[in-house]
């Protein structure tokens, strides 16, 4: 990573990033990189499996949030494609829909049956 960190502050700096998402997808990135290095792989053999893996990586075994799980895949598509410059595909590696939550109403049955109730005093 030391290699990329001048280029990958460029770029930054000349898109006038605040110093906090700077600070994020340096440590997101830092931790993919390590990820593939304990695979004995160097940055340059980053593949789109690799990057999958990573993301289920994320998602099973440090059960992390949705969004934090997508805040490492823009961190890692940084990466791959302004640093590594490649293509990056959305349906090769997509990113994590967020679950609908009915935080107001105890189950999707009453949180529809409230919509509908609703929409009907609106008629």
């Amino acid at each position: 990573m030391k290699d990329y960190e001048q280029e990958i502050n460029i770029y930054f700096e000349l898109k006038g990033t605040p110093e906090s998402s700077k600070e994020s997808y340096f440590r997101r990135t830092q931790a993919f990189i390590t990820f593939i290095q304990n695979q004995n792989k160097s940055i340059e053999d980053i593949t789109e499996s690799y990057i999958r893996q990573y993301i289920l990586y994320l998602k099973k075994e440090k059960n992390l949030s949705v969004g934090t799980i997508n805040n490492y895949i823009s961190g890692i598509k940084f990466l791959y494609t302004f640093i590594l410059d490649k293509e990056w595909s959305e349906r090769k590696i997509p990113r994590i829909k967020r679950k609908p939550q009915f935080s107001c109403y105890s189950s999707q049955a009453r949180c529809t049956e409230a919509c509908e109730c609703n929409c009907k005093s609106q008629t």
